[in-house]
């Protein structure tokens, strides 16, 4: 018997239920996929913000504003940079001295992100101050000032000052031979105990001249290191132009500081008690003062814990600011006729009790140290009211501290 050949099979037609689960999934999966692609999306628009804002929005946005000056993100991390990489600078040349508590020191402000970048806004606070009074008071800086500062910075000089002239023999003399130590018996200087070196943008100028050639050298290997630091030529010499700017600014503030002023003279009897001082006071009124005073001074008055001291003429305001006299103190020197004593005041904080005499009261010149002291106050003086006056605003910055270098 003949066999029939096999006949194909048709598919089954696909019911209502089959198609609708499967349109179903087909729309969980588009679903799934164009949630998968937003996500991406947005994960990359995030990437791409970050990116536009840190390197394009966020430098160009102000960290303070001084008047109509803003004081730009950028600038603010390119200053903070800078004191980082003085602060290694300092930290490597008192590691190679051997100073290593000094060198702590420097690690420890190298890791405070909060203290360097408050001293970089305050410093660039200052510097848009001095900027904007500068035309006000007449101080303008010319481009060939600036380049002058740069180079004597690095030890060229356009014209070299004239060597001190050293002594000679006289002829009927013979010249003592100069004693030479051995390069091996040297021995590597050591920075005074306390002392803190100081680096700057600049080397130091060294005895040995530098040639114009040598200058240039020197400057574009300074300017290819602050490159690391974003710094460019035109940012590199605004800091010597701003040097000179607030440097002929303060001399202006600080010149109508007085150089002269009544100062007094006198000699205390210290006492840690009400009673001792007491004590004190009765035995001066039996012995007199100068016989009292001198058991002070050499320890020999049976009062415990007295002190006799002779103060050099000091100005009243030096005397108001002293943390152990202060303005009782003060108003006593002051008002009190020459050789006479005054009685009993106390310090600031009521621990020390004194009586003393006037020697004497005179106006003179201010010592070197009170006068700098007085022009350095005046300085902070007149910055504080030029803050109030330009409504100068200090913004978010704790977040932009660099780390680097």
């Amino acid at each position: 018997m003949a066999k029939h050949p096999q006949s194909s099979q048709l598919p089954k037609e696909l019911s209502r239920k089959h198609i609708s689960r499967a349109q179903r999934d087909a729309q969980r999966t588009r679903i799934l996929l164009l949630a998968v692609g937003g996500a991406v999306a947005f994960a990359l628009l995030l990437i791409g913000f970050g990116f536009v804002r840190e390197t394009f929005i966020a430098p160009n946005e102000p960290v303070a504003i001084v008047g109509d000056e803003h004081i730009l993100t950028r600038e603010f991390q390119q200053r903070v940079r800078l004191n980082r990489y003085q602060l290694l600078q300092q930290y490597n040349l008192l590691q190679s001295f051997g100073s290593s508590d000094n060198a702590a020191q420097v690690l420890q402000q190298l890791g405070d992100p909060i203290s360097l970048g408050s001293q970089a806004i305050n410093a660039l606070v200052n510097d848009a101050i001095y900027r904007q009074a500068a035309p006000g008071l007449g101080v303008a800086v010319a481009p060939d000032e600036v380049q002058k500062l740069i180079e004597e910075g690095f030890g060229y000089y356009r014209n070299p000052p004239t060597p001190a002239p050293t002594a000679t023999a006289a002829p009927s003399q013979t010249p003592r031979p100069t004693p030479t130590v051995p390069p091996a018996s040297r021995a590597t200087p050591t920075p005074p105990s306390g002392a803190t070196a100081t680096a700057t943008v600049t080397p130091r100028p060294t005895s040995t001249p530098v040639t114009v050639e040598g200058f240039q050298s020197l400057y574009q290997a300074r300017l290819s290191e602050l490159g690391g630091l974003g710094f460019g030529e035109a940012d590199f010499r605004r800091l010597f132009e701003m040097q000179l700017i607030s440097e002929r600014v303060q001399e202006l503030v600080a010149g109508d500081v007085p150089t002269v002023t009544e100062q007094a003279t006198f000699q205390f009897i210290r006492a840690l008690s009400q009673s001792d001082i007491e004590s004190v006071q009765r035995a001066i009124e039996l012995d007199g003062f100068d016989a009292v005073y001198a058991q002070a001074l050499s320890q020999t008055l049976p009062i415990s814990d007295v002190l006799g001291s002779e103060v050099p003429f000091l100005p009243r305001d030096d005397l108001i600011e002293s943390p152990v006299l202060g303005q009782s103190v003060a108003d006593a020197v002051f008002t009190t006729p020459i050789s006479d004593t005054f009685a009993v005041v106390t310090d600031p904080t009521g621990t020390y009790f004194y009586v003393g005499r006037v020697l004497d009261r005179q106006v003179r010149e201010l010592a070197p140290d009170a006068l700098q002291r007085r022009r350095e106050a005046a300085i902070e003086n007149w910055l504080t009211r030029q803050r109030e006056e330009l409504k100068v605003q200090v913004l978010t910055w704790e977040d932009r501290v660099p780390n680097d270098p």
